[in-house]
């Protein structure tokens, strides 16, 4: 989620995935760091965030709850 699918949504669906055994939940780039906190209040496992730029304030990322980055590259 995150990407069209957000807030809530994303929470429900990754509560769901966390009570049927998922390890970790992955999160598109464009969700929001509130979407993040909120996440990491209502989930116990992994949340992965990707990246697509440097510009995205990767440190916010990891304070608003995310555990790894994903980063994906663009090989020109």
């Amino acid at each position: 989620g995150g990407g069209t699918t957000t807030g809530k949504r994303v929470v429900n669906l990754a509560e769901d995935a966390e009570f049927q055994g998922a390890v970790g939940v992955v999160v598109n780039a464009p969700t929001p760091n509130e979407t993040i906190c909120y996440l990491r209040e209502k989930i116990e496992i992994p949340i992965v965030i990707t990246v697509v730029s440097e510009h995205k304030e990767i440190k916010k990322r990891i304070e608003s709850g995310a555990s790894t980055l994903q980063v994906y590259t663009l090989l020109y």
